[in-house]
């Protein structure tokens, strides 16, 4: 028998004794929340949220994510933070968003907030679970609307990434600070390379396409601004558009402003955090059909509307405010 086969036993071993640890630990967090009356689980829940409406003063930056723990295998919540604070030079001048489920394991979050209290602006949203990752652009939507006014650009991430940039945030900082006009998208990628479209994957019960995107996109307020004014004129609308595609969201925008107006918003940046969970989409058929059926729908004439009406904001209020169409150093596509 070759290396191969035994590193593939070992393996194999390793995620059956990762497995039996995790389900013990869901197993006695699901006993824990029994215990616990109405009254209990309310409790924690204001204490949760007391200070969600807060504003949090001088803040420059919002970060965004929906988090779950239970039956959740990449819920590395706690790891972020500790990567947060470990390449945050400034952590006092960013909030952190994070969108739980009222059924959700509300201890584990209580911890969580009790543990980085002082150290980490930490601002809790919870609500009914509703269509799970369906409704995730909705999520950031609220998100949005709870933001601090003074801060500059939301960074939508997820509870399984890691900061790996030291002093990320003064880096951030300094590149948006030379966009005053705040009309940006941010990614570590070329403009060509975001607003690819590949595919097909041999998908059933037809393949589909998708637009290579922005997994962790950065976006200035006010092209949020702009692409919530559009969302206004449709129902179930929101400044992330109508459905979960986040990433291709951010990309088909900035692939309209290029291809309709010959302007690239685009900052490259370096990767600031990186996805350490090993869940894909793949594993879970529902998940899978659910990521399926948003890829159909999202380049359907209608939902293209929409974005197009987003773009035509955004053009529109960024050449009012810039008055010129396009800004030294952005006629070209790298």
């Amino acid at each position: 028998m070759d290396r191969t086969y035994f590193k593939r036993k070992i393996n194999r071993l390793r995620r059956r004794i990762a497995n039996f640890f995790w389900q013990r630990d869901q197993n006695t967090r699901k006993a824990k929340l029994r215990r616990l009356s109405k009254g209990q689980l309310e409790g924690i829940r204001q204490a949760l949220t007391k200070d969600s409406q807060k504003s949090v003063s001088g803040c420059l930056l919002t970060i965004s994510f929906g988090s779950r723990q239970l039956d959740n295998r990449d819920n590395l919540l706690d790891r972020f933070c500790q990567s947060f604070l470990a390449m945050t030079e400034n952590p006092k001048l960013i909030e952190i968003i994070i969108k739980i489920d009222d059924d959700d394991d509300l201890l584990f979050y209580d911890q969580i907030k009790k543990k980085y209290q002082g150290k980490i602006h930490l601002r809790f949203i919870v609500s009914p679970r509703g269509r799970g990752y369906a409704d995730m652009h909705i999520w950031h939507a609220n998100a949005f609307k709870a933001s601090s006014p003074s801060s500059l650009a939301l960074f939508i991430l997820t509870e399984d990434s890691e900061f790996c940039y030291e002093a990320w945030d003064t880096k951030l900082i300094s590149m948006i600070k030379a966009h005053p006009d705040n009309y940006f998208i941010a990614a570590p990628n070329t403009l060509t390379r975001v607003i690819k479209k590949e595919g097909p994957n041999p998908a059933k019960p037809v393949p589909v396409y998708w637009l290579i995107g922005v997994e962790f996109p950065i976006i200035g307020r006010e092209v949020l601004k702009c692409t919530q004014r559009a969302a206004e004129h449709y129902p179930d609308c929101t400044c992330w558009g109508n459905l979960l595609l986040i990433d291709s969201f951010s990309g088909d925008i900035l692939k309209g402003l290029w291809e309709r107006y010959r302007i690239n918003l685009l900052i490259e940046v370096p990767d600031f955090a990186l996805r350490k969970g090993v869940f894909s989409w793949t594993d879970c058929p529902r998940r899978s059909n659910l990521r399926n059926t948003a890829l159909l729908e999202f380049f359907k004439p209608e939902h293209q509307k929409i974005r197009d009406d987003m773009v035509d904001e955004i053009y529109r209020a960024y050449t009012a405010r810039t008055l010129q169409a396009i800004r030294p150093g952005q006629v070209s596509v790298s």
